[in-house]
């Protein structure tokens, strides 16, 4: 978990606030947060801009953190953040925060 939570912050800086670290069922890892930083969603992805000041965001890298498969902003035009993020045996992604957007999802 620190070898994760350490290169998390040297791929997206001290801007993001540390929410959760998870690992699926094939030793992905996904780590939920909240960044103030643009240009860090990956092409394709859910949201691909933020849209407020302060934005959820959700990243997935394979086991070792060396590939980030995607990554995607989630949230609205004032803050956001995501704390919590689980798993199903499906590969459905369940995500939770906190908002004060009245415009999100």
């Amino acid at each position: 978990m620190e070898h994760c939570n350490q290169r998390w912050r040297s791929i997206f800086f001290d801007t993001v606030k540390l929410g959760e670290i998870v690992f699926d069922a094939n030793d992905n890892c996904y780590i939920v947060s909240s960044t103030k930083s643009d240009g860090l969603a990956t092409p394709g992805s859910f949201q691909p801009l933020r849209a407020g000041d302060q934005e959820g965001i959700i990243a997935k890298f394979d086991y070792q953190l060396s590939n980030l498969s995607w990554c995607s902003y989630f949230g609205g035009s004032d803050d956001d953040g995501i704390y919590s993020l689980a798993i199903d045996n499906n590969q459905d992604i369940y995500i939770t925060g906190g908002t004060k957007s009245s415009d999100i999802i």
